[in-house]
């Protein structure tokens, strides 16, 4: 084990971001499909929107026919206002439409007088209704709050853990961990194990900490002898001076021999 220690190159240290990338990776997966998939399903509201607005304005500025509707249903909200569906006659066969109308009083059946854009009867509204500029089903802002802003908080969170291993490996001071138990962690891909250790710091004070392994890696490896011996296992680990309880499991040949000293002044500073 000293030997093992004196090995491990002084700080700063010369990692690369591939090892530190994979740090709480589904983090990063969640990040993606929310703020991805999610900012798509926000432009796509957001578009169908533009088109909403779009035939607003069409109806509203172009030559329109009034006639006379039938209500065929009508649904009051928590706003006080009445979703009404109807249906008329123009241009040689039957039409739908809806419009939402503030305090309105319609029935089921009742006649209600409908304004439609001459020649393109889809276009229509009841007479007086404001003018619809927004499909609430397809209203991008709940989207973008319940989609893009948590896959957003995600990957800061990923980002953070990220850079403070990267820290912890470049800075870090080395010490002696003592492995006192290693598991399998179930439905888990790729294969990890849970590691759990103990160690002192550079002020002498034992620490306790755990975190996952991959199984196809040397230092898996390594452990994985220790489960079928069940012997005692002393690792090297590096941890933060300022806060020792970020802290990593590592073997010299995590650095590898061409990986040596940086210069101080090249590297950011956490």
């Amino acid at each position: 084990m000293p030997a093992e220690v004196q090995r491990i190159p002084p700080a700063p240290r010369r990692v690369s971001w591939g090892r530190v990338l994979g740090y709480r990776w589904p983090l990063a997966a969640a990040t993606f499909a929310l703020s991805v998939y999610g900012g798509v399903v926000t432009w796509l509201f957001f578009l169908a929107n533009s088109g909403v607005f779009v035939e607003a304005e069409r109806l509203e500025q172009g030559a329109r026919a009034a006639v006379v509707a039938v209500v065929r249903a009508v649904a009051t909200d928590a706003e006080a206002s009445q979703r009404v569906d109807y249906e008329f006659y123009a241009d040689g066969q039957t039409w739908t439409g809806t419009s939402r109308v503030p305090g309105g009083t319609w029935r089921e059946g009742q006649g209600v007088p409908v304004e439609y854009r001459l020649g393109t009867p889809t276009l229509n509204r009841i007479a007086g209704a404001p003018v619809k500029l927004r499909a609430p089903q397809f209203n991008p802002t709940h989207t973008f709050l319940l989609l893009v802003v948590p896959g957003l908080l995600l990957g800061l969170g990923w980002l953070v853990g990220v850079l403070r291993l990267r820290h912890v490996l470049v800075h870090g001071d080395v010490g002696v961990a003592q492995v006192l138990e290693v598991r399998h962690v179930r439905f888990c891909l790729p294969e990890s194990l849970s590691v759990r250790f103990t160690f002192k710091d550079h002020r002498a004070q034992t620490r306790t900490s755990r975190h996952w392994v991959r199984v196809h890696s040397r230092l898996g490896a390594r452990l994985l002898q220790r489960i079928d011996r069940e012997s005692p296992e002393r690792v090297p680990v590096l941890h933060d001076r300022r806060f020792p309880q970020h802290c990593r499991l590592v073997l010299p040949a995590d650095f590898g021999p061409d990986l040596g000293r940086v210069d101080p002044a090249a590297l950011l500073k956490l």
